[in-house]
């Protein structure tokens, strides 16, 4: 036991531990809410708290090692507790100084306070100095107080209704005030309190008594040390007696064991679920008793006899009165347990974010565990849930009994008051108009309560707090329940049901004329807020003055007007009330490209809120989620790929969104502004993350700033702040982080491909100098800057690369000069040298090949990480700082007026490093034989990139050619061969290597040794390090893979039917194998002859097939499931295996639905089909074998470049591969679909037209046109809707000519490669757009490595068409709150594998036409 070194903030806020909670080291809170909490433990402290010379009793616990044992100690008094912390300082009283160490103890690995009353309705054995100076010793966030307030000197249980879960997170950059080494306290820890209630029956001789009992617990954990800290208050100590027995002897090892982090978390996750256990256990118990106490009561009035003369139990005032009692204790079960299980709930989802999240270093060691105690968490609320379902039943049957007890009650009234006063029939029909009043009063009132009491409950259920902790409600979700039905199989809805409890009998034709539901006027939300201020009967008056939920909000002067107009009783006071309910009702909607002022009362329903780094300075980077309700339709079609289930739940769905939001502060206005107007001119360009939206807002917050809050108690107080937001794409990684968390590529189809992402940011740079903006049909150009281009700028969006950030951008209007201009901010590590201060002392106008510099620098540290992987980045950084500082030492002194300070740059202030130069120099050297790309680049870089000289650099134009130029010739090179057993090895062990590398056996090897226990803990850590992802390896392998599957298959059949197995069976020489990749090496082929495009995994690194793909729910399944172009293959091979003759064989399928019908394919041969091209031509030929014989007159094919074309083909002509491999994509090409289907279109409609005249009874031949197509129809510039209205405008003229198209003569099948966002969302546009022009559905989507059968016959066969409801607007999973009620999306449900076979695992990873990722939240870590 010695002094500990204590940083002066810690001493001074324990000196001072009185004045809790205004001491403590870290604020989160502005000194207004501390001084609130403050008062209000002045204000409770005289019943909550004990007195100093009264009984006093805090246990404590603390537990080391096993080896050690626990150390119990019960604290009688202050003194006794300053010791037991190791506080061995004294204040002299002469001078008032204090003498001595105020921390002498390390903290024990995990301790346990209990403090505690006789029950909880008495004071805490515990007095406030006691107490104060515990929670500033350990630095408890304040919150705590209000989760113990609920305790003290009571005549009854207080507060049940209080239920919170408050959380606090520090784990990056933990300040030096809370690091405190000496005491085992790293400053990297998360804390967080909540409270649990449970039910206990108390023992008494005469009846049955049960009580509900709380507890508020904190909890503590530092990940560095595993240090934890429990503080338990409560009524008893009971919980103390299990902990004691959890933690003690006869524990499990597991739940005592603090040897490691990792172990400490394991015990701390053992010990909420203990909290958890006993919150769950006795409830089931409870709910019997009272329904054998209800069952007691009302047997007579359910069972009794009910004949003339037969006695009955007079029953009066006071047995209604129990009843009520009893079904007031229903409803308080009811709300205590869903209190619990959003307690619950939060516990769960809190470790979820914090295992997804990279700074969380335990995270992957425990992941076993965590996984298993949400099982455990969601298991118990599983079980919770079910009594409430028995609760609300019981309420229920609770209240017809009262009912037919009011009845019996009423009947004996009458019957006395009868035999009392009745001598003629006027009184006895008098009576009996009593009675019936009484009965229908009674009834009424009974199901008023009941239905405004459910409403609110399911107003809570409904209500989140966004991350500035306000309420909103799941407005859709509410509208649903309205809308739905109180009995299943009844008319009459929950609105309904409520309209007439607010109304009352003896107004019930005026509730009967309100129409809450109407399309035009709907007023469910204005009559909800109505409600729950006891004023729905005044919904009427509120329509008739056109307060509807689609105008809200209403701003309060308006809303004070209508409601004087309206004639409403205390006008004001009401719509000032309204105006309060009617925030939460009507939270903000993301629309995309909108920009949007938000009020200070507006709400922004984002539920989760992460800052992603603290790079940049001009503004705060967050990724966010926003449950799908709040996302507007077409948002949700342009970030598709960003949608996820957030429910561990299989059953259960919450649908959420991914964005980046980038935040402006009061005085960032100009830079925001600025930035936003360079995302609006580059909005249209390829390979630049896009702006989704814009947004200002007079934001209200909460200063109390916690993760994963739940409703519960009083608002904290709240400041308005003025923000400036970007709402963009979400990318998974900036280029930093995925040279971090990525392998460097291996292969050389691996390699190129990596390069080829990469050059996509040269392209998007070309963009960008080389601006053309059409404004309405007039087109603009304009040279343009980026000035910010390094690798944080440069992000990774669904696996391409895609440059962001243009906050520094600059345009003007293009010359014939090379343009010059002045600009601010930008780059210094990876600046041009014309850019830096110290080159020239003031800012001088630039040429636009700063950022040609700034590329090279990163194609440099690019080409240090290909070579040498991550480390060798950091080892490339060292030597430029190295060499800057030696070259300022030299300059020291000298006449030198460079003047380069200190830092990391590629250039001395005139010309690049020498360093560098030498280093390109080493990377060559050490290139892999695979990596034919690398090499070519360094050589660009350095004599047309890194130039001193501006002038002389390479143009971007010109870059990107001499870009593609090294890639083509590296594509021409020979290639390396590789066995297929080795690829699908390789394949399986990418699948299973972990997404980020946050795992605890990493960060933790830079730690001296004694950080780490002994040498086989060491040795443990260093073998079990996870395995990493590949960059590329994924797609380029599963790529390559199917790409001689496709070949192999192929080139096993011939002309007599006979198989290359066939013949390797007749031949004892040759070897058999049933399978055609094992044990034979294979080229991995050239780009041009790949489909690298074949897959696209999601972003969690999982692949979904078709035949994975969801059904919409209802929906009657195809006869024939889903078969994509391996299955198709393999059904021809069988088809076509006794086909000696070489006849034809027809599908059975195809024949069933083509008749009458011509077939004809157009191939997009554009320059950007170059890389599908190989999968193109097997997919066609596997199409044209597919549809072999149906179409007498053969089948067609064009292209949309160039005059090559067949007509009136057969299926097994050669002509087909040699046509395509004649119009393959030519470099400079840029689609234009609208001329090639305009000229089919056209032929089409002239033989429609002399049909029509000269066989007008014939029924017209049909035409289906099947597209080939990445739907990257560049050659259309801004032009691209007019593909729909040449469509529109063709199928109408063929309406003319044959007037009805009940069966659409026409029909047209788009079949995209690739997954192009844009190009996606344009055809879906196409398939689901028609129906708004008033003509039938005659387009169809699917993805290349989709459904062969729908490929073939979506188009026009209802059948494979409904496949896409589930995406088209109007079905989507929500819809406008005032306009529709609520569908909840199905998630999809996987279907088992045909095999194990070479050919499964190839088709195993194809993606539909819209991608459905599931991230999970905070796995991905980069944003714009």
């Amino acid at each position: 036991m010695g002094t500990f070194y204590i940083p002066n903030s810690f001493q001074r806020s324990y000196e001072d531990f009185e004045s809790y909670p205004r001491n403590i080291i870290q604020k989160n809170l502005y000194s207004g809410a501390l001084e609130a909490y403050a008062a209000r433990l002045d204000t409770a402290e005289p019943n909550l708290l004990t007195k100093p010379e009264a009984e006093l009793y805090v246990p404590f616990r603390d537990l080391y090692p096993l080896c050690q044992g626990p150390k119990t100690h019960n604290i009688l008094s202050d003194d006794a507790l300053r010791k037991w912390l190791g506080d061995r300082s004294s204040i002299d009283p002469l001078t008032s100084t204090r003498n001595g160490a105020i921390a002498t103890k390390t903290d024990p690995i995990c301790r346990f306070i209990f403090i505690s009353g006789g029950n909880s309705r008495e004071p805490l054995k515990i007095s406030r100095r006691m107490l104060t100076r515990i929670l500033t010793y350990h630095q408890v966030m304040p919150c705590y107080l209000d989760f113990m307030s609920v305790f003290g000197l009571s005549k009854s249980a207080r507060e049940l209704r209080f239920s919170g879960f408050r959380a606090q997170v520090l784990l990056k950059n933990p300040t030096p005030n809370s690091a405190m080494p000496d005491l085992g306290r790293s400053g990297r820890h998360f804390q967080m309190c909540y409270n649990l209630k449970s039910v206990a029956r108390v023992p008494d001789e005469k009846r049955v008594v049960w009580s509900i009992r709380q507890a508020a617990i904190y909890h503590q954990f530092d990940i560095e040390k595993g240090t934890a800290l429990w503080i338990v208050t409560k009524g008893n100590l009971e919980i103390k007696d299990r902990i004691k027995t959890l933690t003690g002897k006869d524990g499990r090892a597991e739940d005592r064991a603090f040897d490691t982090p990792e172990q400490c978390l394991k015990s701390s996750l053992a010990v909420h679920l203990l909290h958890c256990h006993w919150s769950t256990e006795d409830w089931r118990w409870y709910v019997q008793s009272l329904e054998d106490q209800i069952d007691t009561e009302t047997e007579i009035a359910v069972h009794g006899p009910r004949g003339d003369g037969e006695a009955l139990r007079v029953y009066t005032s006071a047995d209604l009165q129990t009843l009520q009692n009893y079904q007031d204790k229903m409803n308080e079960v009811i709300m205590v347990i869903e209190a619990n299980n959003i307690v619950l709930a939060s516990l769960r989802d809190f470790y979820k974010a914090m295992q997804g999240d990279s700074t969380f270093t335990l995270g992957n060691a425990c992941c076993e565990d965590l996984t298993l105690f949400a099982k455990q968490i969601d298991e118990m609320k599983y079980d919770s849930a079910m009594q409430v379902s028995r609760a609300r039943l019981l309420v229920q049957i609770t209240s017809g009994r009262k009912n037919l007890m009011s009845f019996d009650f009423a009947t004996t009234a009458v019957r006395r008051f009868h035999v009392l006063h009745c001598h003629d029939g006027y009184n006895a029909v008098y009576s009996f108009n009593i009675f019936c009043d009484l009965k229908m009063a009674g009834t009424w009132l009974s199901d008023r309560d009941n239905a405004l009491r459910e409403l609110e409950a399911k107003v809570e259920s409904f209500t989140m707090k966004a991350v500035c902790q306000r309420s909103y409600v799941l407005v859709a979700e509410l509208l649903h329940w309205l809308r739905s039905e109180v009995h299943r199989g009844q008319s009459t809805t929950q609105a309904g049901r409520l309209l007439m409890a607010a109304y009352g009998p003896d107004q019930s034709l005026r509730a009967s004329r309100v129409k809450l539901s109407d399309r035009d006027n709907c007023c469910l939300l204005v009559f909800t807020i109505l409600l729950l201020l006891g004023k729905g009967d005044l919904v009427h008056l509120f329509q008739r003055v056109d307060i509807l939920d689609k105008h809200l909000p209403i701003n309060h002067q308006l809303l004070r007007e209508k409601c004087r107009n309206a004639r409403i009783p205390n006008a004001d006071q009401l719509a000032a009330e309204f105006d309060k309910k009617q925030w939460p009702m009507s939270p903000a909607k993301f629309e995309l490209h909108s920009g949007q002022i938000h009020h200070e009362h507006k709400i922004l329903p984002i539920c989760k809120k992460e800052e992603i780094n603290q790079k940049g300075g001009t503004a705060r980077v967050y990724q966010i989620e926003v449950k799908e309700e709040f996302v507007g339709k077409t948002l949700r079609q342009a970030v598709a790929f960003s949608r996820y289930n957030c429910s561990l739940s299989e059953k259960e769905h919450d649908w959420r969104y991914q964005f980046a939001l980038k935040t402006f502060q009061n005085g960032s206005m100009s830079l925001y502004e600025n930035e936003k107007e360079a995302f609006d001119a580059l909005r249209n360009q390829n390979g630049i993350v896009r702006l989704l939206a814009d947004y200002s807002h007079a934001e209200k917050m909460d200063m109390d700033l916690q993760v994963e809050p739940v409703p519960s108690g009083d608002q904290e107080e709240s400041v308005t702040t003025n923000t400036f937001n970007l709402l963009l794409e979400f990318g998974e990684f900036d280029l930093d982080e995925y040279f971090a968390q990525r392998l460097p590529p291996v292969f050389q189809g691996e390699t190129e491909e990596f390069w080829r992402a990469l050059f996509d940011v040269a392209e998007a740079l070309e963009r960008i100098h080389n601006l053309d903006l059409d404004t309405h049909g007039i087109v603009q150009q304009f040279n343009g800057w980026h000035a910010d281009v390094k690798p944080d700028n440069i992000l990774s969006v669904q696996g391409k690369f895609k440059l962001s950030d243009p906050g520094f951008a600059k345009f003007v209007k293009k010359t014939d000069n090379d343009p010059e201009e002045f600009l601010l901010g930008g780059t210094e590590t990876y600046g041009a040298p014309e850019r830096h201060p110290g080159r020239r002392g003031t800012m001088s106008a630039v040429l636009q090949t700063i950022d040609i510099w700034s590329l090279g620098c990163v194609f440099s540290i690019a080409a240090t990480w290909v070579v040498f992987g991550y480390q060798g980045i950091k080892q490339f950084r060292r030597i430029r700082e190295k060499a800057i500082e030696t070259m300022r030492v030299r300059q020291r002194g000298s006449r030198s007026n460079s003047n380069l300070s200190a830092g990391d740059y590629f250039h001395d202030g005139h010309r690049v490093l020498e360093t560098v130069t030498s280093w390109h120099r080493i990377l060559r050297s050490s290139l892999r034989k695979t990596d034919s790309v690398t090499s070519d680049l360094l050589d660009l870089v350095d004599q047309k990139m890194l130039l001193g000289n501006a002038g002389a650099r390479i143009k971007s134009t010109d870059l990107v050619t001499e870009l593609k130029r090294i890639l083509v010739q590296s594509e021409r090179g020979p290639r390396i061969e590789m066995p297929g057993n080795i690829m699908e090895t390789l394949l399986e062990a990418d699948k299973d290597a972990v997404s980020s590398v946050s795992s605890t056996k990493w960060s933790n090897l830079g730690q001296p040794a004694a950080a780490l226990n002994d040498r086989k803990a060491r040795k443990s850590r260093l073998l079990e390090q996870p395995l990493m992802k590949t960059a590329h390896r994924s797609e380029g392998l599963k790529s390559v893979l199917a790409y001689h599957h496709v070949q192999s298959m192929d080139s096993n059949m011939n002309r007599n039917g006979l198989t290359a197995r066939a013949k390797a069976n007749a031949n004892p020489e040759t070897p058999h194998n049933d399978s055609p990749l094992h044990d034979r090496p294979h080229s991995i082929p050239a780009p041009q002859a790949s489909v690298r495009h074949l897959v696209s995994p999601s972003p969690s690194g999982e692949s979904m097939n078709l035949t994975q793909l969801h059904q919409k729910a209802g929906r009657t399944p195809k006869v024939h499931p889903p078969q994509d172009l391996f299955q198709a293959l393999e059904e021809i091979e069988k088809r076509d295996k006794h086909n000696i003759l070489g006849r034809e064989r027809k599908d059975k399928l195809m024949s069933r639905h083509w008749k009458n019908r011509d077939l004809k394919f157009l191939v997009d041969n554009g320059e950007s089909m170059e890389p599908h091209w190989a999968w193109a031509k097997a997919l066609l030929k596997v199409l044209v074998r597919k549809i072999a014989g149906q179409d007498e007159n053969g089948l067609d094919l064009s292209f949309v470049f160039g005059a090559e074309k067949l007509e009136n083909q057969k299926s097994n002509s050669r002509n087909w591969e040699r046509a395509m491999e004649r119009a393959k994509p030519w470099p400079g090409t840029r689609t234009n679909m609208k001329t090639p289907m305009g000229e089919i279109f056209s032929s089409f409609l002239k033989q429609v037209q002399q049909d029509t005249r000269h066989r007008p009874t014939k029924p017209v031949r049909k035409l289906t046109l099947i597209v080939l197509t990445d739907g990257i129809w560049a050659g259309m510039g801004n032009s691209q809707a007019s593909v729909n209205e040449i469509i529109v405008k063709f199928v109408q003229q063929v309406k003319s000519v044959i007037g009805d198209l009940m069966d659409p003569p026409v029909s047209i099948e788009f079949i995209q490669f690739g997954n192009d966002q844009e190009a996606t969302y344009r055809l879906r546009q196409l398939d689901s757009g028609m129906k708004w022009h008033g003509i039938p559905d005659v387009i169809d989507t699917e993805h290349a490595s989709g459904d062969v059968n729908k490929m073939l016959l979506g188009s026009f066969v209802k059948e494979y068409d409904d496949d896409d409801d589930d995406d088209d607007d109007e079905d989507g999973p929500m819809q406008d709150p005032d306009t529709a009620t609520l569908e909840h999306t199905r998630s999809p449900v996987e279907m088992s594998s045909v095999n194990n076979s070479p050919a499964s695992l190839a088709r195993a990873s194809t993606n539909r036409l819209e991608p459905r990722p599931q991230p999970p939240f905070f796995l991905s870590r980069r944003t714009g």
